[in-house]
C-alpha cells in the first residue's frame, strides 16, 4: 500500500509505526508540521530505515501563533492545504491524520472522501473539550460558542 501518515505534532509513536509500516513493504510517507512547537520523534531519515520510508516537514512560513485563536486557526487551514498537495502528489491508498487540529483534520478527511482514499483518524487527545474550556474564559460571549461547534465537529 501507499500510506501517508499525517502527525501535526510529529510525535514518536508516529513515526515508529511508519517506519514499521515502510519495513513491512508498503510506500510511506510521514508528514509532520515543522512550525508546531512541542517535542518531536527521530523525523530524520536514517541508514536503517527502509527505502520506502519518506519524511518531510512542512512549513507555512511563519512562526507560530499559538495563543491567537483566529491567526491559529487560519494557519492550521494553511497547513491542511500542504497536506492535502502533498495527498495529491503521492496520491496514497490510505492516510492516517494523528494530532491534527480538527479544521486541518476536517479538510485532510474531506478532501481523502473526495478522492476516494481511505482516511483514519487517530484520536489521541480531545482538543473541543480544552478549546470550549479556555474560549469560554478568555472570550466570553462568542468563546462557549466556538466551543460548541468544536466539540460539534
Amino acid at each position: 500500500m501507499r500510506i501517508i501518515v499525517n502527525d501535526y505534532s510529529g510525535h514518536p509513536f508516529q513515526v515508529e509505526l511508519s517506519r514499521a509500516l515502510a519495513a513491512r513493504g508498503h510506500a510511506v510517507l510521514h508528514l509532520y508540521s515543522s512550525d508546531f512547537q512541542t517535542p518531536k520523534g527521530d523525523l530524520q531519515r536514517n541508514a536503517e530505515d527502509a527505502p520506502t520510508f519518506e519524511v518531510a516537514g512542512l512549513s507555512i512560513g511563519e512562526p507560530f501563533q499559538k495563543y491567537n485563536f483566529f491567526r491559529r486557526r487560519g494557519q492550521e487551514i494553511a497547513y491542511a492545504k500542504l497536506v492535502c498537495r502533498e495527498i495529491g502528489t503521492f496520491k496514497p491508498d490510505l492516510v492516517v491524520g494523528c494530532n491534527n487540529p480538527l479544521d486541518a483534520q476536517r479538510r485532510i478527511q474531506e478532501f481523502c472522501r473526495r478522492r476516494t482514499v481511505s482516511f483514519v483518524f487517530w484520536l489521541q487527545d480531545i482538543y473541543s473539550s480544552a478549546i470550549r474550556c479556555i474560549l469560554s474564559k478568555t472570550m466570553p460571549f462568542v468563546g462557549h460558542a466556538i466551543g460548541a461547534w468544536y466539540q460539534g465537529l
